[in-house]
C-alpha cells in the first residue's frame, strides 16, 4: 500500500456515524437509531486530508459497504479494503497488489467500521447549532485508535449526516462528505465477495 493510503485507510475506521430518516427533535439521537437497526448500509464519500506540515491537500473519492454482521466493502481511490467475514482483504490497484490475512480457528476480527453503531457508548455529544452541527468527545476507554473528537454536520434537506471533520493520528484535518446513503434491511452477499484477477499479486499474511 502507499503511504497515501493510510489516511484514507484510518478515515474507514470511523467513516459513517449515523443515517437515516430524522425528526425536527433529538434528531441526532434518531439518525442513530436507524443506523443501528440497518442490516446493511452503502454510501458514496469524498475524503480529502490537509497536512499543515506540508501544506498539501489529498483527496480520494470511493464507495463503502458495511454490514451488521461485522462484513464490509471500501473502495477509496486506487485502493480496496474487504472483510468477507473470514479474511481481510487490502489491495492497491495502481501496484496490482493485495495482502491476505484469513483469521484462526476461534479468533474474531474487531472491526472498527461497525463500533460506531455503538456510538453512544465511545462519544459524549454536544450540540453546537441544535439539530445541524455536534461536537463528539471520546469517552475514557473508548479505544487509542479512535479520534479524540469529531465534528459532525447534519444535512437538513437530505436528512442524513453531510461531512464529518477530525484529525487524525498524523495531526492532518480529515473532511468526509457523505453522499447517496442508502439503507437495507437485508444484506447482500454479492457485495462482500472478492475474486482478484490472475494479474494481481497476493501476499497471505501469517
Amino acid at each position: 500500500m502507499s503511504n497515501k493510503s493510510f489516511p484514507i485507510y484510518f478515515a474507514l475506521l470511523f467513516l459513517l456515524v449515523i443515517f437515516g430518516v430524522v425528526k425536527a427533535e433529538n434528531r441526532l439521537d434518531i439518525i442513530t437509531k436507524e443506523w443501528s437497526r440497518a442490516r446493511m448500509i452503502e454510501f458514496g464519500v469524498l475524503i480529502t486530508a490537509e497536512s499543515e506540515i506540508f501544506n498539501t491537500v489529498d483527496s480520494s473519492r470511493g464507495k463503502v459497504i458495511i454490514a451488521d454482521d461485522g462484513r464490509y466493502y471500501a473502495e477509496i481511490g486506487e485502493d480496496l479494503y474487504l472483510f468477507d467475514g473470514q479474511c481481510i482483504w487490502e489491495m492497491s490497484f495502481e501496484n496490482r497488489q493485495a495482502t491476505k490475512q484469513c483469521l484462526k480457528e476461534g479468533e474474531k476480527f474487531e472491526n472498527r467500521l461497525i463500533f460506531l453503531k455503538d456510538l453512544g457508548n465511545l462519544y459524549k455529544a454536544r450540540a453546537l447549532v441544535e439539530n445541524e452541527v455536534y461536537f463528539l468527545s471520546k469517552n475514557e476507554g473508548s479505544g487509542a485508535s479512535l479520534p479524540d473528537s469529531l465534528r459532525l454536520y447534519l444535512s437538513l434537506e437530505k436528512r442524513q449526516i453531510s461531512e464529518i471533520i477530525y484529525y487524525d493520528l498524523n495531526s492532518e484535518r480529515n473532511h468526509v462528505y457523505l453522499n447517496d446513503v442508502q439503507i437495507f434491511q437485508e444484506i447482500a452477499d454479492s457485495a462482500f465477495k472478492f475474486v482478484p484477477s490472475d494479474s494481481i499479486e497476493i501476499i497471505v499474511l501469517p
